[in-house]
């Protein structure tokens, strides 16, 4: 799914043939096509049908349908697919696992249609298993009577007798009878303390369970049968469930800009599909899939059967060539039932003003054919979000963070911005960044382990949500694949933040515009170096405290049902590499609040009463002793909203501490492959053994908690050792960045996983010679007006109403005559805006050729006479190798002040630097030079040096030769 601007027109140009002449086919021939793919589906695929009392399924559907109830730790799933058998053309699921020694426990639930508990039901499934000891089983549950301990109905399993090792497929069954399920409702009963009624008992299930052997197994499921089989409304189905969804009557409307279903709140948590089975984005967490097609009914009911929602673009009424018709001139058929798994309609990404009338109309003939269901219309837009919310209930902001000059706190302030630029009460959503930016994965160094930090994602999502944010997408261009540890750490990251939101669904859906809690200056943030360079003589002491902990972003968000207090504990520069991000002895003033109310912090884990609260001048006084990354805290005197959350946690609490130890697991992994390969290259690096070694020793005993059913000990522990994780890299990124102007100065001290990356490239230059003193930039000294666009500068300058904006050369230089100035301001007269919605002028360099191999060296300077207002991108230079993912931005003020970029040519192609400024001020840039330097050439002097230009106005800074000949060391 294209994200540009293109994406809209790509969708409509790709529609379905039997959509394409909408505007002119009958309506007699669009409802004979209609009926004629859904009898091909009919006969291309049977999945589970009820005909003449008996369930029946050979498993020919192309969509897995198992689910996975337990997995020891041992035990990992590689792959769950539909596949043909050997030996004939005929389907089973069927499932790859890797397993460690000992072996795994696993437990797989098939759900199916509540059915009546009858004397004699009898269940039976074909199996293919390299071991023996598997049993069927019958899941019964009691829609009346509630487990304390789950939150949820009661629920008891009857299984069969356990099966012998086997070469082929074997049979496996299991039979219900009255007496034994007499005898499971008394001991449930005396379990729980209450009055059962048997009569009440149904069949919701059917459970499989066993043990893997060590090694990579390969299990196969097929003919499954349960009879007799009575459904409990009393239908029998004569068709199969595949042959058309079964659809759902939730009514979806919008109050306000809060989204609800069947009058819940719904917060929508967005993964775009491609291709991988459906219960990996369920693992996920994921409540909403992204789907290529709005007509793919097989796969909207299987996206239904797994309990998720879908979007997906709609149809667009187009003539005989292609072309989109408007609303005068057709529309669209209304949408049946086979829709309904839509939960709302995507009309594109990075939409831009150019695609107003084109929207426009859409909508309106969307919302015409959706007179039945009215499901919100939503987009992602790259601008006018004031023009689009007159249209669209969801309004989609996103940019590229990680991995740029752009830090957290200021893409927080971003996401505020682009709220207020729309109208009043509009309900905004965001993509996530999960990925890498697609030109850093590029880089001809890049390391396939490239991550977006968990930390990252989570600092992402919080920072939408504290800024009122009603939705998040989590942008992947990548199916989630199990056996990829890179792909696996993602996929935990998302499904243990999606938990929390969970969770925290009722405020976050609900609450009006978020206000601040004051910190007060009693607490600190941690500090994140623990470390000492092998190369230093004196571990660095720790700094003082500020007397107001800097770096802790609050929001209070306030709902009928209690106020919930969002903390957020940020460092600078965590968009590169994470901090310790953590807080402790935090003290907040919640304006208002009701001094009889409780304060709770909830976590998936455990609801805990730890926080403290006094009554103080202004509000209530909360007290965290400590907040790591992230805080959710509960301000409520309802008690059974409190004991409602306690049922929720008790059902997330196993799978949330097993999550975390995984999560653990897998990024100590990570970070250690990379310490070693840094460690290896000589060098100064930080002494982080001892560090990892209590890390690996954390995890352990997370892993023995876990282990114990301490599901929060596994948590808190999992989470103490991907603290001291994060300072090894951090630890690692400082030393990387120490010499350089900019973190973005190299392209790969962008992210810890590259860091190795860098300091090759380092030593990379050191056997490099500048080709000369060649600038192949020489008008970007500035000094002659009537020769920049000669040399073939393009210069553009983008009309806002009521801003005024200039470029002129300005006869003050850095030790020159002249510079480029470039100035926005408002009009006199002119109405305030919060900050501009794109560059107010922009200059783009000659194309100069640069060859493969070279690496080119990008430096100039620039002054800031006062801090830009207006914007929070100020003057951004990027060069056209790397794009924007690797521009510098400029915001403070500052005196003339060199920058640099060092840049790899991956193939021969023309390096342009783009210059833009967006925001209110002026600023002033000379000396632009752009160096090549030659790959592999001279050896160095004897005296060990790097050969080199000298000190003074080179064009190649030598801070960077001192940086290779450190690393040399």
């Amino acid at each position: 799914m294209s994200r540009d601007g293109s994406g809209l027109m790509t969708r409509m140009a790709s529609l379905p043939r039997n959509w394409q002449s909408v505007g002119i086919l009958s309506t007699t021939r669009q409802t004979c096509l209609t009926g004629l793919v859904i009898a091909l589906v009919s006969l291309c695929a049977q999945a589970a049908e009820v005909r003449d009392g008996q369930l029946t399924d050979s498993f020919q559907t192309l969509e897995p349908s198992w689910r996975i109830a337990h997995l020891s730790d041992r035990g990992r799933l590689v792959n769950q697919i539909r596949a043909n058998l050997a030996d004939n053309q005929n389907r089973c699921e069927r499932f790859y696992w890797k397993v460690g020694s000992g072996g795994s426990a696993l437990r797989l639930e098939l759900p199916l249609t509540p059915a009546v508990a009858v004397d004699d039901m009898q269940a039976s499934l074909a199996i293919r298993s390299n071991s023996g000891g598997w049993r069927l089983g019958l899941g019964l549950v009691f829609p009346e009577v509630k487990d304390p301990a789950t939150g949820s109905a009661a629920t008891v399993v009857i299984q069969g007798t356990p099966s012998p090792a086997a070469a082929g497929f074997q049979t496996l069954t299991v039979q219900l009878s009255e007496a034994e399920i007499r005898e499971k409702v008394v001991l449930l009963r005396a379990r729980l303390r209450t009055s059962i009624d048997p009569r009440e008992v149904r069949v919701d299930r059917v459970v499989l369970t066993g043990t893997l052997e060590p090694g990579e197994p390969i299990l196969e499921l097929d003919d499954l049968a349960v009879a007799p089989f009575v459904p409990v409304d009393g239908r029998v189905a004569n068709e199969s469930s595949d042959s058309a969804p079964r659809g759902r009557t939730g009514q979806i409307e919008f109050r306000l800009d809060r989204l609800y279903v069947d009058g819940r709140p719904i917060l929508p948590r967005i993964v775009p599909h491609h291709g991988e089975p459906l219960t990996e984005i369920r693992a996920t967490g994921a409540n909403v899939v992204w789907i290529p097609r709005w007509d793919d009914t097989r796969l909207l009911d299987a996206i239904q059967r797994q309990g998720l929602w879908a979007t997906a673009a709609p149809p667009v009424p187009v003539n005989q060539t292609g072309e989109a018709l408007n609303r005068e001139s057709a529309g669209l058929l209304p949408f049946d039932a086979a829709t309904s798994p839509i939960l709302f309609w995507m009309l594109g990404t990075r939409l831009k003003s150019a695609h107003r009338e084109i929207v426009e109309s859409w909508s309106a003939q969307v919302e015409e054919a959706d007179r039945s269901l009215r499901r919100p219309l939503a987009a992602e837009l790259a601008e006018d979000e004031r023009y689009y919310s007159r249209y669209l209930g969801l309004i989609g902001t996103s940019r590229h963070v990680i991995g740029s000059s752009l830090g957290l706190d200021n893409y927080a302030r971003w996401l505020e911005e682009r709220r207020a630029l729309s109208r009043p009460g509009a309900a905004m959503w965001t993509w996530i960044q999960v990925e890498p930016a697609p030109a850093l994965a590029a880089l001809p160094s890049a390391p396939e382990t490239l991550t977006v930090e968990p930390e990252q994602i989570r600092q992402q999502v919080y920072a939408a949500l504290m800024a009122g944010y009603r939705g998040v997408g989590y942008w992947t261009t990548k199916p989630f694949t199990p056996d990829d540890a890179v792909s696996r750490e993602r996929q935990i990251a998302i499904a243990l933040l999606n938990q929390e939101l969970t969770l925290l669904e009722p405020w976050l859906a609900t609450s009006g515009s978020a206000s601040a809690a004051e910190v007060l200056a009693d607490g600190h943030v941690v500090p994140g170096s623990l470390f000492r360079s092998r190369s230093a003589g004196k571990p660095e002491s720790d700094a003082a405290p500020p007397a107001k902990p800097e770096g802790v972003e609050t929001a209070v968000l306030r709902t009928d049902h209690g106020t919930l207090l969002l903390v957020r504990v940020s460092e600078r520069n965590s968009q590169f590499c994470p901090g310790k991000l953590v807080a402790q002895d935090l003290h907040l003033l919640v304006p208002g609040g009701d001094e009889t109310s409780l304060a709770v912090e909830l976590t998936p884990t455990r609801v805990s009463f730890e926080p403290r609260k006094e009554r103080a001048t202004g509000g209530l006084k909360i007290h965290l002793r400590e907040v790591d990354e992230t805080a959710a805290i509960l301000i409520t005197s309802n008690q059974q909203v409190i004991d409602q959350i306690r049922g929720q946690v008790a059902e997330q609490a196993q799978p949330c501490g097993e999550a975390w130890v995984e999560l653990a697991r897998l990024k100590l992994a990570r970070v250690m492959a990379v310490d070693n390969d840094l460690r290896r290259g000589g060098g100064p690096s930080p002494e982080t053994s001892s560090v990892l070694a209590v890390a690996r020793k954390l995890v352990a005993e997370a892993q023995a908690a876990l282990n114990r059913s301490d599901w929060h000990g596994a948590r808190t522990g999992s989470r103490q050792a991907l603290r001291l994780v994060r300072s090894v890299q951090q630890a690692h990124w400082e030393l990387a960045v120490k010499e350089l102007t900019s973190p973005v100065a190299s392209p790969y001290t962008m992210s810890f996983d590259s860091l190795p990356a860098h300091w090759r490239l380092i030593e990379r230059l050191g056997r490099h010679r500048p080709r000369g003193e060649t600038n192949l930039l020489p008008s970007g000294n500035f000094e002659d007006a009537d020769s920049l666009l000669p040399a073939g500068w393009d210069h553009d300058q983008t009309d806002v109403e009521g801003v005024a904006a200039a470029s002129e050369l300005y006869p003050e230089g850095y030790r020159s005559a002249y510079s480029l100035r470039l100035r926005a301001g408002l009009k006199p007269g002119a109405q305030p805006i919060p900050s501009l919605p794109g560059p107010a002028i922009t200059w783009t360099s000659p194309g100069m050729p640069v060859y493969a191999g070279q690496l080119v060296h990008i430096s100039g300077r620039a002054r800031v006479p006062q801090s830009l207002q207006g914007g929070i991108d100020g003057l951004t230079i990027h060069d056209s190798l790397l794009g924007k993912a690797g521009a510098i931005r400029l915001h403070a003020e500052q005196d003339w002040r060199r920058f640099e970029l060092l840049r790899e040519v991956p193939a021969s192609q023309e390096l342009r630097i783009t210059i833009s400024l967006t925001g209110f001020g002026e600023v002033y840039l000379d000396d632009l030079q752009v160096v090549p330097h030659e790959p592999e050439t001279t050896v160095e002097p004897a005296s060990g040096e790097v050969a080199g230009p000298s000190r003074g106005d080179s064009p190649f800074s030598l801070d960077w030769l001192k940086l290779s000949r450190k690393r040399a060391k």
